[in-house]
Order: C-alpha cells, then sequence, then structure tokens
C-alpha cells in the first residue's frame, strides 16, 4: 500500500482517501464533559469541513447541512444552540438571512499533554 497522504509543491495535502476535515483532540476529550450528542458532535464535523481555511467562517446552509447528515432543520437547530452552549461556537447573521458560523476553543480550555491521555496510555 501507497502513502495514504501525499504534499503537493503549493502546500496542498492531498491523500487518497479524498479531502478531509482535521478535529481539534480537545474536542473529542470534551464531548462528554460539554454534554453535547451524535448530532452537535456530527455537526461539529460538517462545520469544521466547511470551515475557510482564511477566514475561520463556514456558512453551510441548512438544506447543505441537511443533505449531508439527514438531520431536520429543529436538529440541526438544537444541535448548533449545544455547540454555542458548549463554547465551541460562534453564530452571527448576515444580510440577507444567512448565518456565518465560527469554530472556537471555549476557554478555559487549557489542557497539558498528559490530560489528553490515561494513565498508561502513550500517544500515537
Amino acid at each position: 500500500m501507497g502513502n495514504i497522504a501525499v504534499w503537493k509543491g503549493d502546500s496542498k495535502l492531498v491523500d487518497q482517501i479524498g479531502q478531509f476535515a482535521t478535529i481539534p483532540f480537545s474536542f473529542i476529550k470534551t464531548t462528554k464533559e460539554k454534554k453535547l450528542d451524535f448530532h452537535a458532535c456530527w455537526l461539529f464535523v460538517i462545520l469544521r469541513y466547511y470551515t475557510n481555511g482564511k477566514t475561520g467562517n463556514a456558512f453551510p446552509s441548512y438544506t447543505t447541512i441537511h443533505n449531508l447528515t439527514g438531520m431536520t432543520r429543529k436538529k440541526i437547530s438544537d444541535s448548533l444552540k449545544k455547540l454555542e452552549k458548549a463554547g465551541w461556537l460562534e453564530k452571527k447573521k448576515r444580510f440577507g438571512g444567512s448565518t456565518i458560523y465560527t469554530l472556537i476553543i471555549p476557554k478555559p480550555l487549557e489542557f497539558e499533554d498528559d490530560d489528553f491521555f490515561e494513565e498508561g496510555e502513550e500517544p500515537f
């Protein structure tokens, strides 16, 4: 099996399984503590996928999110509220009615490297 990910000259990371989104490990480790259910977590992944690398903003429509996830408008709305309450999301209405979503790292969320691993567990 060849390389899974390869570097293409102009700073683009391309891999054989397609485009991907990185998820902060701090998000993964705090989902239970922040009471984020499956739908809120999946919505975070979708928003992360749509986040513009330069602006840090995402603006997928409810229709786009529904088509990718199958979530109802109510479930999308509830999940957005959970992400906001947990401190991982800021929403801003744009002129014309669309919404800009910005994923953020909640404060205070400062970890030592050791906080991410169980005793005896080693990083990769």
